[in-house]
Formats: C-alpha cells, structure tokens, sequence
C-alpha cells in the first residue's frame, strides 16, 4: 500500500506587443529580485500534478498555479469552489447561482445554457466534468484544490482557454484510521462528517460522508418566506486503491454529490429598474402584491419575487486510473463516466411585486451524460522528460422547462409561454497530444507540446415552442439537421532556467481554444474562440523561510464567446462573438516564516489590461460600439492577505490562528454594463475579513473555531439582465460564524 504524502499549504518580448504591456512583463522579474531577504524557518514543499507528465513540485512547475491542501480547505471553511474565490486571486465564481459562471484571469463564460462550455474546466481525479456546476456542492476529504491559471490543452486534459480547477482525492493510506467531525453555525447551520480508512499491503479503501444543512438570509417580501438562501448538501465518497505488482496500479473513485437550495432570489439593482419594472405591470393590469414596485437592492436582504426559487442537483462520477510501468515508459489509463441532473425555478426576469410574474423561469431541467477516456504514455532520460496521449470525450446533453413572458414583446400578447422540449447537444470531442521539456544544461531547459483537436456538436429537439394565451402553440424549429464541426491544432512553447538550486524562471507562449457551437434558442451558430498567452514568471524557495512565485503575462484574446439578450426577442439569449480583447497583469504569491511562531502569506493579481479591443453589439436597434469596455467578472486587482500563529501550548496542545482579508476592485457581471445605469450590471470595490482558531488536543481532537465576513460587508455576487431594460442580481453571503469538533482515530 501506497504512503500518502502530508502536505500543507499556507496559505521574449515580442516585438508586436506595445512597451506598457513588455514592462508589465518585465515587472515581475523585478519584483522578485527585489524581495529576496534572509529569513529564518523551513517553508514546506508542495507537490502538484499540473501537467500530464507526473507530479512535480510547485515551485518547479512552468506555469501559473496556486494549491489549497486538504487541511487548509477545513481550516479556512473553503466548502466550494464559490469559497475557493475568496483564496485564490484572480479567480472568479458566482455565488448563489443555479449555474455559477467562472473566470480566471476575466477568461471564463457568461453562459448557463445547455450549449455552452466554460473556459476553465474543473477536473476530479483527473476526470473532467463538463458540466462545471455538477461539483459546485462541496469539498469532501480531498488532498488539495489546484487552479491551474491561462490556457491548458498540450498536456492537461481538454482545450481550456483560461485555466483548470484540479480536485485531488485524499487516497487510502496505510493502517486503520478515520475521522469524525460535527459543527455548528450561525443561520442555524449543522453539518456532520465521517471518514473511514483501510490500508494493507496491497489493497486500500477509503470511504467518506457528510451532511450539511443552513437555514437562509433573505425574505421575500413577496411570499412572505424568510428562508431564502438555505442549503442542504449531501456528499459521498469511495476511494479504491489496488497495487498488486510493482509495475501496476490501480485508483478508483465513486464521487456522489447532491445539493439542494431554495433561493436565493432575484433582486433589482437599482430603484430605476424597479419603478420601470411597475409601471409595465400597472400597465399590464398585473395583479400587485405589494403597493410598493419592489425593493432595489440597498443594503437589505430582501427580495419581492411572485415565486420562491429554488436548484436541486445531483451527480455521480466515477473515475478509474490505471498505471503500468513498461521499464522504459509508464503507460496510464483515466476512463471517466458522470451522470448529472440540475433542476431549478426562479423569477428570472423582471423580480417585482405582481402575482403573474412577468418573466419567470417555471421549470429548467439539465441532464448530462458523460464518458472520457485518456491514454498517456510517458518517460524520461537524463536529459528529455516527455509525455504523448489521447483524448475522447462524449457528452450527451439536453435541457427541457419553461418561462411565462407577461410583458408584451413584439408581436406576443402577455400571457405567452415559451416551452422547451428537449432540445440538446451532443459533443464528440477527440485529441491526439504530445509535450515535453529537454534540458540543454543542467540549468537550462526548453520545452514544447502540440496538440490536435477534433470537435463536434450536434443539436437535438427543437428551439422553444410558443404557446399562446388560449393555448395555441407555434412549435419550434427543428435543431436535428445543425452540427458544428472545429478541427484545430494548438501548441505551447517555453523556457525554464535555474538561476541557482532555489530559483526557478521560466517564459511560457501557449495557445488555448474552445469549441464553437450552436444556439439551441434559436439555432445560430457561433465560433470557437482562441487566446495566445505569454507569460514569464520566477519561482523559488528563497531561503527556510520565504517563498515567492510572481508572473507576469499578457494574452490575446479572439472571437470571445459572450452572452446577450436580443432586444428584439425577450428570453432567445444567443452566444455570439465578441471581435477581441486583450489582457495584461501581474500575479504574485509569497509566504514568510517571521518567527518560529507567525507567518504572513500575500497574493495579489493585478490586470493592468482587460477590455474589449473591438466589439460592436445592437442594444434596442442602436448600434453601440463596446470597444475599450471592460470584460466581464475581470477586477483590475484582487488580493488575499494573511496571518499566522502557531503555538505549542504544551505536550498535549497546539493553538493555531489566522486572520486574512480578501480584497476585490470592481467587477462587471454583463457586456452591456456601460450602456445601464451606474450599478446595474457591476459591484463596487469591497473587503471580506475572516478569522479562525484550532486547537489541536492530543494529536486526535481538533476544535475549530470561524468567522467569515466580519461586519457583514453587503455586496451582490452576480447580475443579469434578464430582459433588456431591466436587471436584476444575486446577494452575496453575509457574516458566518460557526464551531467544529473533529476526532481522529
């Protein structure tokens, strides 16, 4: 039986490329010249599996990557990957949302149809999960989280244009152990987990549990609920680990997660969408539930929706690794198969105070079925490290419900219904890749990789049905004969030099594509889109007791798959193609050991650039040019930043601390956001503070204390337009506070 490794976190210039973004670039190198100090302390080496050749050490790694043990995510309350935003800067998860959307360094989609794909994919044990909401429901006993940032395809799974979140199981370890935990929370939050572990020489079997259930934070005024925003997860894990031979090996897991929410609700964003969201209604002849239009969002945790929304999902993954060792190469098998089903209802479109809920999302039922297989071969020598595979995925997936419209669109009568019957996709995706890294000297290195992809998307059902008042339907039109078909070849190129047995630097040029597609509203077709990124970074262990990893990079983005609403067809929401942008920063990641006893621990990522280069958009028969505007969920700056006390009490006890601050600039949440009023689509700038406490009794009782936004700092974690004219967002998590009690045995 396999050891598990402890590890604990803590926390060329091209001449095209004009001077401020080559100096941004160049800044990084400087900053990490200049932060070179003596210090006193071991920093603890991490290891991660960013690339497909094998493991290798964080700070030996020639891209961009930030990792979150197992024990931190306990420690810090990271439940999901919407809490993982609030550790990792420059990455960004929607809160709250049936579909959260992500983005890495602004790279991600807008999207929550069936059709589209996001551009950071998330993995589990190697396994992708196409459909990136499937995991969104909590982290169970995993070895750590991997975000992998800029474009990902020569060596790491599928084409990714912005990143990778990389879920690792904890594996079985030798001997008999476990672990039991319960705690309790503010919002009346309970949650109990188990973990069961069995390891002998050959064969192990890990088995891990947990539940969780919160009471809400919002009201609606409208129903009179008070429960909005409650949750209930429930997850399970099996982790099998079979080593018959020294040359073969065998991982399997079984990973089910379900999740159930109700809320949290729609909310106006500014007093202007609401007064105008009534005077249609009073125009309507709607039914008003209140005599006031609504209430915008302010500072209130309120919401006046007609219906009280709610998810539920639920999925299954399973995810097998076998490994053989040829003697001169290592051959190994990743076969995946997931099922998953999400069912939600909201009052999507115009949240207001009248019964007939002029645009609401009745019913949207999302299956998914998937099957992936990946076949790696690699080997090394002295001075050549490589890796060479192949990829098939195969996705069936479709999407049925519907939403009322009462608001008269053109040529619709209030009252209309648009029903969808099963329209779907069904992706076949296969690649053949190649990468590797040859060491010139024993300081020097150069790498490289290709990969080639053959992608294609086939559309079933039909486009929404109408169904008029009376009941008189205009079926469809029929999606079967659509299909998109993208044949590409993509690459990355770098160096890697050692400046002594500590620093690491490195110049990395990838390119990174998604597939095109076809709208399932209304049957267009858009493009793949591609982004070049360079970057050039330095990484190193400084000394015992500072660590520093900084980057800087510089990406041109093409043919961005953005998400609109026609103005002139309330609900068909197309992806379409914005022309280009382009985006510059900076990203910073260090640890320093002060005393035997505290630790601070800083990242930052700054995007100096990240707005559309060209991009001009029809808004109400007007033409606009979006041109300068910036990308959606890019803030110009995020950071976290932190402190660390350890202290041994004596033989029995340990007391650990952390006090840290998560830091974000503005964010835009839709392309159209400079064309509404101030607000409507964004949030302004805020700070979330969190502190936690452990004490550790006895190597077996761990009792943790937490509080997460300290002073309810009120903000809105995601907004939409649901129908052009009126916008609505999505309240972001208020104070936590909570105790847990764990043993292990």
């Amino acid at each position: 039986m396999r050891h598990q490794a402890q590890r604990t976190f803590n926390g060329n210039t091209n001449p095209r490329l004009p001077r401020a973004r080559v100096a941004a670039l160049a800044l990084g190198c400087v900053m990490f010249s200049s932060a070179v100090v003596a210090q006193q302390g071991p920093i603890e080496e991490i290891v991660v599996t960013a690339t497909k050749r094998g493991e290798t050490t964080l700070m030996d790694t020639p891209i961009t990557v930030n990792v979150v043990s197992g024990d931190d995510l306990k420690f810090r309350e990271i439940r999901d990957p919407e809490d993982l935003r609030t550790v990792v800067s420059g990455l960004y998860v929607d809160e709250g949302s049936s579909v959260p959307r992500v983005a890495v360094r602004g790279v991600g989609f807008d999207n929550f149809n069936v059709q589209a794909e996001n551009g950071v994919t998330t993995y589990m044990d190697g396994v992708i999960v196409q459909r990136t909401h499937a995991l969104f429901t909590g982290f169970l006993d995993l070895a750590r989280v991997e975000v992998l940032k800029g474009p990902q395809g020569s060596a790491f799974g599928r084409n990714a244009t912005g990143g990778a979140i990389n879920l690792i199981t904890a594996r079985p370890v030798e001997g008999v152990s476990g672990e039991v935990s319960a705690g309790l929370g503010s919002r009346d939050r309970r949650e109990v987990e188990a973990v069961l572990n069995y390891g002998g020489d050959t064969f192990g079997i890990r088995v891990a549990g947990s539940y969780e259930e919160s009471d809400g934070y919002i009201t609606n005024l409208a129903t009179g609920n008070d429960d909005l925003g409650a949750r209930e997860a429930t997850l399970a894990r099996i982790a099998l680990s079979w080593d018959p031979t020294d040359s073969f090996s065998l991982d399997y897991t079984l990973n089910y997660a379900g999740y159930d929410t109700v809320g949290p609700g729609q909310d106006h964003t500014t007093a202007l969408g609401a007064a105008t969201a009534a005077g249609f209604g009073a125009a309507l002849g709607l039914t008003p539930l209140l005599p006031l239009p609504g209430d915008p969002i302010g500072d209130s945790y309120t919401v006046v929706n007609a219906i009280d929304p709610f998810t539920d999902r639920e999925s299954y993954l399973h995810a097998l690794t076998l490994e053989f060792d040829l003697g001169w190469a290592t051959l190994k098998s990743i076969s995946g198969y997931m099922d998953f089903e999400s069912f939600w209802r909201s009052d999507v479109g115009l949240p207001s105070g009248f019964a007939e809920c002029m645009v609401c999302v009745l019913a949207s039922i999302t299956f998914s079925e998937q099957w992936s297989q990946e076949l790696l071969l690699n080997g090394s020598t002295d001075k050549f490290n490589w890796v060479t595979g192949l990829y098939y995925l195969k996705e069936e997936a479709t999407d049925e419900g519907a939403f009322n419209l009462n608001i008269a669109a053109p040529a619709l009568p209030v009252g209309t219904v648009f029903e969808n019957t099963g329209g779907g996709q069904d992706l076949t995706s296969y690649a053949i890749f190649a990468d590797g890294t040859y060491a010139l000297t024993d300081r020097f290195r150069v790498n490289g990789g290709l990969r080639w992809t053959d992608d294609k998307k086939e559309a079933t059902g039909t486009t929404r049905d109408i169904v008029l008042p009376g009941g008189f339907r205009i079926p469809g039109a029929s999606l079967e004969h659509l299909e998109e078909k993208d044949d590409t070849v993509t690459w990355q190129v770098g160096l890697e030099f050692d400046l002594n047995e500590e620093i690491f630097t490195y110049l990395r040029i990838a390119e990174g594509y998604k597939a095109g597609g076809i709208n399932n509203n209304t049957g267009s077709f858009y493009l793949p889109e591609e982004l070049i990124s360079y970057e050039i970074g330095a990484k190193g262990v400084v000394s015992e007791n500072f660590s520093l990893s900084v980057s800087g990079f510089y990406s041109e983005y093409e043919n961005i798959q953005v998400f609109i609403n026609p103005p002139d067809a309330p609900g068909a929401a197309d992806i379409i193609n914005a022309a280009s942008a382009t985006i510059a920063g900076i990203d910073f990641d260090a640890d320093w050991q002060l005393t035997d006893m505290f630790s601070i621990d800083a990242q930052f990522t700054w995007l100096a650039e990240a707005d559309y280069d060209e991009f001009l958009v029809n808004d109400f028969g007007v033409d606009q040019d979006l041109s300068g505007d910036q990308l959606t969920r890019s803030p110009e700056f995020t950071a976290v930043l932190g402190g660390n006390w350890h202290h041994t009490l004596n033989d029995r006890v340990q007391l650990t601390a952390r006090a840290e601050v998560y830091m974000i600039s503005k964010v835009v949440f839709s392309i159209l956001h400079d064309l509404r009023p101030d607000g409507a689509l964004s949030q302004d700038g805020y700070e979330l503070v969190n502190i936690y406490l452990s004490a550790t009794i006895d190597d077996k009782w761990d009792v943790r204390a937490y509080a997460k936004n300290i002073g309810d700092e009120f903000y809105i974690s995601s907004a939409t337009e649901g129908v052009p004219g009126f916008q609505y967002g999505i309240h972001g998590r208020p104070d936590q506070y909570g105790l847990e009690v764990s043993l292990r045995f």
